[in-house]
């Protein structure tokens, strides 16, 4: 049976829509303990969307300890903003290695 064109969410693959890799981890608090990694083959828009989400919910998160100068609410946007943007850092270093992989198949 041949490789379905969709993914398990119903929308179409597309060449780069597959590829991800764990993100740097040295934003996060202990940057020894792998505290947060992509799993290779997770699709590039669940990635984003997640980020999305870490960074929506940081915000009124943020303004809120801002108001009332609460650490631990500030503490809670620093480590989902941190999430975000290791999340992103996963898209982009797997667009790069596939960059670099597709150029050095073409060389």
């Amino acid at each position: 049976m041949g490789k379905s064109n969709v993914t398990s969410n119903g929308m179409p693959k597309n060449d780069i829509s597959e590829i991800t890799t764990s993100p740097p981890n040295a934003l996060l608090a202990d940057a020894s303990a792998e505290f947060l990694a992509i799993r290779a083959g997770v699709p590039i828009e669940t990635v984003l969307n997640l980020a999305s989400c870490y960074l929506g919910t940081a915000h009124p998160i943020a303004s809120d300890a801002a108001e009332v100068d609460d650490k631990g609410a500030a503490w809670a946007a620093v480590y989902l903003i941190e999430m975000a943007k290791a999340s992103i850092d996963s898209v982009i270093q797997a667009l790069c290695d596939e960059r670099l992989k597709r150029a050095e198949a073409a060389a």
